[in-house]
């Protein structure tokens, strides 16, 4: 890789799904991800995940 040593290797960006009952924890781990640069979406619970995996426009934006 063309990265100098000790630097880590730049991924490209990503979409995520976080899934957990606690929002607060789901919050936080969207905002961390979005940080990273991924386009991250939330959910609260199982049945509405799965909502959410089909079409991705149900979910929460988080931070948005």
């Amino acid at each position: 890789s063309s990265e100098p040593p000790g630097m880590p290797a730049i991924s490209p960006a990503l979409r995520m799904l976080v899934v957990d009952d606690n929002h607060d924890v789901a919050d936080v781990m969207a905002d961390v991800l979005r940080l990273e640069g991924h386009d991250v979406r939330v959910s609260y619970g199982g049945p509405h995940a799965l909502h959410v995996a089909r079409d991705p426009a149900k979910a929460r934006n988080a931070g948005a």
